[in-house]
C-alpha cells in the first residue's frame, strides 16, 4: 500500500508539470484524429462522405494504433526519467545538508588546548586552523600551511623553539606563537581565547540592547549583504570553506535580529519548510547549492515580511 501511495504521489507530481500536460494534450488530439478518422471510420460512412474520407486519408494515417501507444509510452518514460533526476538532486541536497549539520555538531573543542605554556609544532599547526591535533600532517591537510609557517619562522629566526629545532616534535613557547600570529596579523583561538570570550560577551550584550526599530534597519542592511554573499563567485573548493563561514555568520545575524523584531519572524526564517527556486548561479558543490537555496528563501521572506 505504501508503494502504491508513493507511485500515486509521483504521478500527481508529474501530471502537474506544464510540459507533460501539453505533450499529453497534443498526443490525445493527434492520436484521436489519426486513429478515429483514418483507421476506424466504417466503409458505409466513408462511401456516403467520399470527400471527407479523402481528406482524412490525406491528412491522417500517420501511425497505426500501436504506434500511438508507443508515443504515449515514450512521453511517460521521459516524465519518469525527469522525476528520477529531480528525486536524485533532492536526495543529494538533503545528504549535503545532513553532512553539514553533522560537521557543525562535531566541531572540535579547542578549549582543552588553551593557555598551555608550550606546544609541539604539530599540535600548534593543527590548533592554528582549529582542528583536532594529529601527528599525520601531509600536503592535503588543512594544517599543512600552518606547519610550514611555524617551521619556516623558526628556521628564519622570527621565533624560536625550546631546543632551536624546527622538526614537528619540537616544542614552541606560547609567547613565541603569539609573536608569529602578530607578524601575520592572525588570532588563532587557542592563543587568544580571552579576546574571543570578551568579543562574544560584547556581541551578546549588543544584541540584547538592540531595539525593534534598530533591528528592522539592521535586517534591511543584512538583506543587502546577503544578496552579495549569495551571489559571490567561488573559484575553487578551497575557497568554499571561507565563504561558508561568512554565510553562516550572516544567517545567524539575520536570525538574531529577526527575533528582536518578532519571534514568529525568526521561526519563519529559521525553519524553511519550502524552498522556492533560487536564481541560476554557478555552484562549486552540492553544499554550496543548498546554501544558495536557503539564502535565497531567507531573502525572499525578509522582503515579504519586513515593514
Amino acid at each position: 500500500m505504501q508503494k502504491l501511495a508513493q507511485y500515486r504521489a509521483w504521478f500527481e507530481e508529474i501530471s502537474k508539470r506544464l510540459w507533460f500536460k501539453i505533450a499529453i494534450s497534443v498526443w490525445a488530439i493527434i492520436c484521436v484524429y489519426d486513429t478515429v478518422l483514418s483507421q476506424l471510420i466504417p466503409d458505409f460512412i466513408a462511401k456516403k462522405l467520399p470527400k471527407t474520407w479523402q481528406v482524412a486519408i490525406m491528412t491522417g494515417d500517420l501511425l497505426p494504433w500501436w504506434g500511438w501507444l508507443l508515443v504515449l509510452a515514450l512521453i511517460v518514460i521521459v516524465a519518469l526519467v525527469e522525476q528520477l533526476v529531480r528525486l536524485t538532486k533532492q536526495h543529494n541536497l538533503i545528504s549535503a545538508a545532513n553532512l553539514a549539520e553533522d560537521a557543525v555538531s562535531s566541531t572540535f573543542d579547542v578549549s582543552k588546548w588553551v593557555n598551555h605554556e608550550t606546544y609541539y609544532i604539530w599540535v600548534a599547526a593543527c590548533l592554528w586552523v582549529n582542528i583536532k591535533p594529529t601527528t599525520t600532517i601531509n600536503e592535503n591537510s588543512p594544517a599543512y600551511p600552518a606547519l610550514q609557517k611555524i617551521k619556516g619562522a623558526i628556521e628564519g629566526g622570527q621565533i624560536s623553539s625550546l631546543t632551536g629545532a624546527s622538526n614537528a616534535n619540537a616544542k614552541v613557547p606560547r609567547s613565541e606563537l603569539i609573536k608569529l600570529a602578530s607578524i601575520h596579523n592572525e588570532r588563532p583561538i587557542f592563543l587568544f581565547a580571552e579576546d574571543r570570550d570578551k568579543a562574544e560577551f560584547d556581541a551578546a550584550f549588543e544584541w540584547f540592547a538592540l531595539s525593534r526599530e534598530d533591528a528592522i534597519k539592521l535586517l534591511w542592511r543584512l538583506r543587502k549583504e546577503g544578496v552579495a554573499i549569495r551571489n559571490e563567485p567561488i573559484p575553487s573548493e578551497k575557497l568554499f570553506s571561507q565563504w561558508k563561514v561568512k554565510y553562516e555568520k550572516w544567517r545567524n545575524d539575520v536570525l538574531l535580529a529577526a527575533e528582536k523584531v518578532d519571534e514568529n519572524l525568526r521561526a519563519r526564517l529559521e525553519v524553511l519548510d519550502q524552498l522556492r527556486s533560487p536564481p541560476a548561479l554557478p555552484v562549486i558543490n552540492q553544499e554550496h547549492a543548498q546554501c544558495i537555496a536557503i539564502a535565497s528563501e531567507i531573502l525572499l521572506r525578509l522582503n515579504e515580511r519586513l515593514p
